[in-house]
């Protein structure tokens, strides 16, 4: 092993150690006993509907894929879409530095689909879900806590949504190509070079990535099942809280569901452990949850959607034969 990819590995222990010893700390605030005997008394047909709720998320997550995919995905079933997919985010649990994402180009690349548009569609598929949250989010931010919001859920919503207007919008206003035309001149007198060649890459992304934020229908279709993606994640997490014998209204979860996830984006820990749990259970406690239970739906929310992402995504990448060598190497060809 190199030591750069020691120190890769090495970054991502301690990060998963940071993240349940965070994990631990909100649990010990409410004592470990009253946690445990919370979990203890869940149901389990209400902790099955929410994992099947969760389940339908991934129809959506499916379906948007295939749409992004285009003409280039049409030999590609439904279900190897779901495969590509799932594997890609079993593998960002277990893997350092998002290796997931690398993961998903790679698995698309293998099933026909250019390297340049599956940069694009995983970029993409960022965007839409920062998107989708900050549309659930803020108009009912706006409705049930109006100007007594928290600062800081109101400035990172704030911030988020012009992160995204600035994507957006300098990509659909550059009719002309410009960004395009920068790229062409960066390029050096050496034809074959690699500079270029990255460049040519670059490109060709950019030109995948303005198709599917110009064209209308695409857009509208994509933008929908990442809506439909986030109200399902919500209903799973609403199914949580009913589960342990709290009802919580659908709002507040899809408020604090849409901060906590946002928040995770932040690559302090992977997959954002103990960051998630944080900032849900900080956000359902401004609603009225009591905060030893807003800690156990925190939890268990996080982790059912976890282990349905690993117990699918691993044994599925293996069967792919994937390595990370592997990964890397489909991936730069």
């Amino acid at each position: 092993m190199s030591s750069k990819k020691a120190v890769g590995w090495l970054l991502h222990i301690i990060g998963i150690t940071a993240g349940i010893i965070f994990v631990l700390a909100l649990i010990q605030r409410s004592g470990f006993e009253p946690f445990l005997q919370k979990i203890r008394l869940a149901s389990p047909f209400g902790l099955a509907a929410a994992l099947m709720a969760y389940s339908g998320s991934w129809i959506f997550r499916t379906w948007r894929l295939r749409i992004l995919a285009g003409p280039q995905g049409a030999g590609v079933s439904f279900f190897e879409f779901f495969k590509l997919h799932i594997a890609s985010f079993g593998l960002n649990v277990v893997l350092p530095a998002r290796l997931g994402d690398l993961a998903l180009i790679a698995f698309l690349r293998v099933k026909g689909i250019k390297i340049a548009q599956s940069a694009a569609i995983v970029l993409q598929t960022r965007i839409l879900d920062l998107l989708a949250l900050l549309v659930l989010a803020i108009p009912l931010l706006s409705f049930t806590l109006g100007l007594s919001s928290p600062f800081w859920i109101a400035s990172t919503l704030a911030a988020c949504l012009l992160i995204v207007l600035v994507i957006v919008g300098i990509v659909s206003l550059d009719k002309k190509q410009r960004i395009a035309e920068v790229l062409e001149k960066l390029k050096t007198s050496r034809p074959k070079g690699v500079f270029n060649a990255v460049l040519d890459k670059l490109k060709e992304a950019y030109a995948n990535y303005r198709h599917m934020i110009t064209d209308g229908p695409l857009f509208v279709r994509t933008a929908a099942a990442s809506l439909a993606i986030w109200v399902s994640e919500a209903v799973c997490c609403y199914l949580i809280a009913l589960a342990l014998s709290t009802r919580i209204p659908l709002p507040s979860v899809i408020i604090a569901l849409s901060v906590a996830n946002i928040g995770k984006g932040i690559p302090l820990t992977p997959g954002g452990l103990g960051i998630y749990e944080g900032i849900l259970s900080a956000v359902l406690v401004l609603f009225g949850v009591p905060y030893g239970t807003a800690v156990v739906v925190a939890v268990l929310d996080h982790n059912l959607k976890k282990a349905f992402n690993l117990l699918w995504g691993i044994p599925v990448a293996a069967g792919m034969g994937m390595s990370v060598r592997k990964l890397t190497d489909l991936a730069k060809a």
